[in-house]
């Protein structure tokens, strides 16, 4: 089992923190939205090292898979009845070739199970961008829930630049 766990704060501190975990795969991103940086840990630890982390198992990914360039963090918080049909479109498109991608990462929230994701990584922000505006990506994004008619129907999305 493979697990992705993230943490944001300053730059100082994500660089400390990388430096006492030199054996981990730890990989520093600044957040675009939030002017502000993460630090990712790619890992079979269920357990994050991290003091307030956000933590997913991963449940697949794209075969060209890594943490590079842009990448682009979109969360659903879907019922049992919608996971089932988003995972199979996202399954779909994790075995085919997407220009600019460097790789898809299909994931379950540890704490939450109704909260599912995805992270896709880019050469660059235009990629990235024609990605947004493919069929493919509608085809996810119909469960972007923005006219939420109560809590339970959630969507958010953060995008990072990956450093190292």
């Amino acid at each position: 089992m493979q697990y992705l766990h993230y943490t944001t704060g300053s730059e100082s501190i994500m660089k400390m923190v990388k430096a006492d975990n030199p054996k981990r795969n730890l990989r520093l991103a600044y957040e675009l939205d939030h002017n502000r940086y993460a630090l990712f840990d790619l890992t079979e630890h269920i357990e994050s090292i991290y003091t307030t982390p956000i933590s997913y198992q991963i449940w697949g990914f794209s075969s060209n898979a890594k943490l590079s360039g842009i990448g682009r963090l979109e969360v659903f918080k879907l019922g049992v009845e919608e996971q089932e049909v988003w995972q199979a479109k996202l399954q779909k498109f994790m075995t085919e070739n997407h220009e600019g991608c460097n790789g898809m990462y299909w994931l379950k929230d540890n704490h939450n199970s109704s909260n599912v994701a995805v992270l896709t990584c880019w050469f660059n922000p235009k990629e990235l961008q024609k990605w947004q505006q493919s069929d493919e990506h509608r085809e996810l994004t119909q469960f972007n829930h923005n006219y939420a008619k109560n809590i339970d129907q959630l969507y958010y999305h953060e995008d990072f630049k990956f450093l190292d």
